[in-house]
């Protein structure tokens, strides 16, 4: 009996009821659309970091012994060590591919994930094991022979191996060539190999494993036991080829969880105004029910069943969907910039979890909605409801109230006796508004950051990348002959004080100019700044992280070298793709380094001599700006998804906030009617109200707007100091879009108040 009744409630309460499911489905579809790709790529993570037994820590240094390896592997909570070589290599073809070796006498740790051919085998002196996304963009295949040619100024070497294998390493997750502008995959590899005696190639990095979470706190002891001879130690923070695919996960993950906070707060928020005029209404039936000797728990069980079941089935539905059909959409370009064995969806229990949250919580609205009235005696609800007092809502006590005319009045007070109604309509377009303005801005930053940095920073016409280790005098005379300015661009570990513990220690970069104007800087307001000798400026990002200000000092060192450099900070200045600090040549020389050159940039619209033995490649600014362009293209998923959860959030809202408030006021609405009132002031009287809501939620969703995209700029981790702007233009189709489904919806309306007539009212007087 109970099960019919509710469905006859439901199909009479039809639109208020879809609400409710819908807004249940569209919570869970988000939220497991996006996290099932996060999950499905965290559980592959998962499983290739423990299969290929990943680091815990790096130790970059010039060379180290094997009895320094024994005694590092002594340190308590050390599970594991090893030694091993890399050098920068040329590959072979015209593209000249960059090839990062590794050499080793064993492998127990950091492991090569095979894709095809043999397993990695470190005693194989004849074999090279190659990066097979390399291998894939140049046609290569196990059993070929493949040469390296290694040149350090001092030595050069050509190594030719046959290829024995294709595989991934984990530290790869993310790379991309120094100095490329943009993911090439043809231009940019890694190889394994056996360690070769005969070379005599000093082992340059140590990697090692730890039962320990707080890695960085093993800092002090390793160091003993090398007796500080090392440049720096990192952990998986200070690895670039893991972070950005972290990084990119987490900006995910909060995606993931904005859109299910909406739509439940929304969900909520329509359940318990729907549930409460369903049950005012029923009042009688339920004295009735309580009368014939239901108990109260059965009643309660009842009307709970009712956004149980629609918020059950809406939230299955969203969980069976979504991965379906939005994890596709961000599959299809993260493999294009990363690399993993595998791309899959995935769940987790935690799916379950949110979806159970997602019911509780409407059933906890309903809960709050029909507990009072199942207190009441069963007699005093068969007797109608006492009216309540007449009182002066807040709005009467206005000084001007005489003044504002009756359909102003009238909206005011329904406002005032509605108010979770009112407060569900204006949360609802406060939450459209700042998504559409967060989507429409997201456009507009990526231009304004565009502009940012290649029409007020990065002016020059060519930037010419230099080879590894180029010889400063060549460079200075080739830089001369293209009235040119050298750069150049290392890694370094820099802190407030380097007494400070390892996690107060930050990975960043150092940028060396030659002070002559072609690269620009500057400041924290965003205005061209001359830059001197003498001058050290440091990222906004980076100073804010350290804690440091103008006229404080810092502490860096390069991560080959172990002496660290006291610098003064002169300048806090902001790039939207550096984190680091800045000097030039001049300053960087007297702090008793060595100036290596890795760029060269230039106004000139040619380069001349593009065939010196330099010269590594040669970029345009288009080159750079295109680039630039295309790794913003994932921005563009996010925008439609927020374009297209803005509109409908809001028409959900609003279309349900006029149902509820002409079911609530047919009585009133039939009442002007008869009064004289026609049709049109009607609706006019209506639409006032919800352009007023409106109104309150555009202003407020702007400024939230900015808010909300300047958080989604900063989810994007540490290496990026994006600037959330959005143009006038924007604000106001943004609050376009949001008015006219607002009069769209109060146009639905109006076939609904034309069959109003005094028949409605008698009824109501019944």
């Amino acid at each position: 009996m109970l099960y019919r009744k509710m469905f006859r409630d439901m199909k009479h309460n039809a639109m208020q009821f879809l609400t409710i499911f819908i807004l249940a489905f569209m919570a869970i579809f988000v939220y497991a659309g996006i996290a099932s790709s996060n999950v499905g790529i965290n559980q592959t993570r998962e499983e290739y970091h423990k299969t290929t037994n990943l680091a815990s820590a790096w130790i970059y240094g010039t060379g180290f012994k094997e009895e320094e390896l024994a005694k590092v592997k002594e340190v308590a909570h050390v599970t594991g060590a090893q030694l091993r070589s890399m050098m920068t290599t040329k590959g072979e073809g015209e593209k000249k591919p960059t090839i990062y070796l590794y050499m080793e006498k064993e492998n127990s740790i950091t492991k090569p994930y095979t894709m095809a051919g043999e397993p990695y085998d470190p005693k194989d002196t004849e074999g090279i094991w190659l990066n097979n996304r390399f291998a894939e963009e140049t046609g290569l295949k196990v059993g070929d022979s493949y040469t390296l040619t290694y040149n350090d100024q001092t030595t050069e070497m050509k190594i030719t191996k046959r290829i024995k294998g294709l595989i991934m390493s984990p530290e790869y997750e993310y790379y991309i060539g120094d100095g490329d502008i943009d993911v090439d995959f043809s231009k940019v590899g890694y190889a394994y190999m056996a360690y070769d005696e005969k070379q005599m190639i000093p082992m340059n990095q140590m990697v090692l494993t730890t039962d320990k979470k707080d890695v960085m706190s093993l800092e002090d002891s390793i160091s003993d036991a090398l007796n500080g001879n090392y440049a720096v130690m990192v952990d998986e923070s200070g690895v670039s080829g893991i972070t950005v695919l972290n990084d990119e996960m987490a900006q995910h993950e909060a995606f993931a969880f904005l859109f299910p906070v909406i739509f439940v707060i929304i969900s909520i928020l329509t359940i318990m105004t729907t549930m409460n005029r369903v049950i005012t209404e029923q009042r009688t039936q339920i004295g009735t029910l309580k009368a014939l000797g239901m108990k109260k728990r059965k009643i309660l069980f009842h009307y709970l069943s009712y956004s149980f079941v629609l918020s059950l089935l809406g939230a299955m539905l969203g969980l069976l969907v979504g991965p379906l059909v939005l994890s596709p959409l961000f599959g299809d370009f993260m493999p294009s910039m990363y690399s993993l064995p595998e791309w899959k969806s995935g769940y987790t229990i935690s799916f379950y979890v949110v979806c159970a949250v997602v019911v509780i919580a409407c059933c906890l609205a309903t809960y709050h909605s029909c507990r009072k009235l199942l207190k009441i005696n069963p007699a005093d609800t068969l007797r109608p409801v006492t009216p309540k007092t007449g009182r002066k809502c807040i709005f009467e006590r206005l000084p001007f109230w005489e003044r504002l005319g009756f359909s102003n009045q009238y909206n005011l007070r329904d406002i005032s006796r509605s108010k979770l109604r009112a407060f569900m309509c204006l949360f609802g377009t406060i939450s459209g508004m700042t998504l559409l303005v967060a989507a429409m801005g997201a456009n507009d930053s990526i231009k304004y950051i565009s502009d940012w940095q290649f029409n007020k920073l990065s002016t020059y016409k060519n930037q010419i990348l230099l080879n590894e280790n180029a010889d400063s005098k060549k460079a200075d005379i080739f830089s001369e002959e293209n009235n040119g300015e050298l750069l150049m661009n290392a890694a370094i570990e820099v802190s407030k004080n380097k007494e400070e513990k390892q996690e107060d220690k930050e990975t960043a970069g150092i940028s060396v100019c030659e002070g002559k104007g072609i690269y620009k800087m500057m400041d924290a307001k965003l205005k061209l700044q001359e830059f001197h000798d003498g001058d050290v400026a440091l990222t906004k990002k980076l100073a804010e992280k350290l804690g440091v200000k103008v006229g404080d000092t810092i502490d860096w060192h390069l991560y080959e070298e172990e002496k660290w450099t006291t610098s003064k900070v002169t300048m806090i200045n902001r790039n939207p793709q550096v984190v680091g600090i800045t000097m030039t040549r001049k300053t960087f020389e007297q702090s008793g380094h060595t100036f290596v050159p890795t760029m060269c940039i230039t106004n000139n619209e040619t380069v001349t001599d593009q065939k010196n033995e330099l010269v590594k490649s040669i970029f345009t600014t288009k080159d750079i700006k295109d680039a630039f362009d295309t790794s913003m293209a994932s921005m563009i998923i996010i925008v439609v998804v927020l374009i297209i959860m803005a509109v409908l959030l809001t028409v959900i809202v609003l279309y349900n906030s006029g149902i509820l408030s002409y079911n609530e006021r047919q009585k009133e609405l039939a009442t002007l009617k008869v009064m004289g009132f026609r049709t049109g002031r009607i609706r006019k009287l209506l639409f006032k109200q919800n352009l007023w809501l409106s109104l309150i939620g555009v202003v407020i969703g702007t400024f939230l707007g900015k808010l909300l995209l300047q958080y989604m700029f900063d989810s994007n981790g540490d290496s990026f100091d994006f600037v959330a702007y959005i143009s006038i233009p924007s604000y106001l189709i943004s609050a376009v879009i949001l008015l006219a489904v607002s009069t769209m919806v109060s146009v639905a309306f109006s076939r609904r108040l034309k069959k109003l007539d005094m028949v409605e009212v008698l009824k109501g007087l019944e």
